[in-house]
């Protein structure tokens, strides 16, 4: 009988405390930073086979060998991490323990920098539309182990970086979307964080999958991962679809360009896995024009102001934004930029706005001064403002009727800010109220 050890009790790790206790007869043991009324929830709080540590009891505890998870954000530099290491125990998150001993045959999982959530939720879409049970999970829902432990049949998951690093081999297939600079500072290089993406495919024998054809040159990656772009091509704004080409976009507009086409090719490259090309453009016949996508993910916000508001604050890298306007070159676009530094250059994008031609870009934040640098050698004119607030104001007071206020911040939330959700908060509020303060 195996007790367990949960180093961080958020989502994943209390969701993986319910699961051991239903699921196993061992004890299980918690830590977290947060004290004991803070940490544990109320469901764990009066069960006699739980028991919350200190830092220094869970270290002890190691010695008697349980099987150890940490949640998704604990680095593998964390103490316990360290000590469990070089105790010989074997380290993951409850999403890698599931997908080792737990994950139905058919399981996908999905990783990139950008482009991964909307992927998800298009493979769980098409193969629920072509009567396969599935649904989203992982970062873009539940997580995979918990106390419920009702799987459907062909699970679809998304993969942060930070689960990754340790993820052990499974019976599932990996894509990755998209590969660019992110997560350095966590992971301590941009070598180990694309490493921690590409985990699956250095397994012997590596996981099948898919990736962009240039991350498969780039990375050396075995035969068992197929470009993305060669089993689905994509000619203007038509996917190759068997002998007939197919246009999403006569279906639904969202996928007239960039990332959503892209996402959604990587979609029925997992489909086709299961289907045939006919049966599938069918499916997608009946079921994109009630495709909704994601909040958050070039989300139009109804407004009464004659502006058209783009919230897309889950562009945090500049690749993304230069993408986002792709989607809108007919009517002038006011760009709000900003948010933490994490390297980047803001380059291509400058070229990007340079090339649209009716762009107006805003500033903010800790990349203001590499952005304005990057545009202004672009010959881009950009304004710079001292706050998000601020940008906000701005976009309103200087955007023509008809233009589009496009939030693709090409960052990180930084403070005053918790994460995207309340930078997008935010945005909604100046749309719709006309006031972000």
């Amino acid at each position: 009988m195996t007790d367990t050890l949960i180093l961080g009790l958020g989502v994943e790790g209390a969701a993986a405390a319910g699961y051991f206790l239903q699921h196993s007869e061992g004890h299980v043991y918690a830590t977290d930073v947060r004290p004991e009324n803070d940490a544990v929830p109320v469901a764990l709080q009066f069960n006699n086979r739980f028991t919350f540590l200190s830092a220094k009891d869970a270290e002890a505890l190691l010695d008697r060998q349980p099987l150890f998870l940490r949640s998704p954000g604990i680095s593998p530099n964390h103490p316990l991490v360290i000590a469990a290491t070089t105790r010989g125990l074997p380290v993951t998150t409850p999403t890698g323990y599931w997908l080792e001993h737990l994950a139905p045959p058919h399981t996908v999982t999905v990783t990139g920098t950008k482009g991964k959530s909307t992927t998800v939720s298009l493979i769980a879409f098409i193969l629920s539309a072509l009567g396969k049970g599935s649904a989203a999970m992982g970062n873009i829902g539940q997580p995979p182990l918990g106390p419920a432990m009702a799987w459907p049949d062909y699970p679809v998951l998304e993969l942060s970086s930070y689960m990754m690093h340790d993820l052990p081999a499974g019976q599932y297939t990996h894509i990755v979307t998209s590969l660019y600079k992110e997560h350095t500072t966590w992971h301590g290089s941009e070598e180990s964080y694309r490493a921690a993406k590409l985990r699956p495919f250095r397994f012997d024998p590596p996981a099948p999958g898919f990736a962009p054809r240039n991350v498969i040159d780039q990375e050396n990656l075995p035969n068992s991962v197929v470009a993305l772009e060669e089993r689905l091509p994509i000619n203007g704004d038509q996917l190759l679809l068997g002998d007939t080409p197919f246009v999403p976009a006569s279906l639904n507009a969202a996928f007239s360009v960039g990332p959503s086409l892209y996402a959604l090719r990587a979609a029925c490259c997992v489909a086709l896995q299961h289907t045939d090309p006919d049966t599938l453009r069918s499916a997608l016949e009946a079921a994109l024009p009630v495709y909704a996508g994601l909040p958050s993910r070039q989300e139009i916000i109804p407004s009464t102001d004659d502006r058209v508001w783009v919230n897309d604050a889950l562009a945090t890298v500049p690749e993304a934004v230069a993408f986002a306007l792709g989607r809108w070159r007919q009517p002038p676009v006011t760009l709000i930029i900003g948010g933490a530094d994490r390297g980047q250059r803001f380059t291509g994008l400058a070229e990007a706005v340079r090339s649209h031609g009716e762009v107006l870009p805003i500033l903010f934040g800790s990349i203001e001064p590499i952005a304005r640098a990057d545009f202004s050698a672009a010959g881009v004119e950009a304004v710079s403002v001292d706050s998000y607030a601020a940008a906000l104001d701005f976009a309103k007071a200087h955007t023509v009727p008809g233009g589009v206020v496009l939030f693709s911040p090409a960052a990180a939330t930084e403070e005053p800010y918790k994460d995207y959700k309340e930078r997008a908060a935010l945005f909604r509020l100046a749309a719709t109220a006309g006031s972000p303060d």
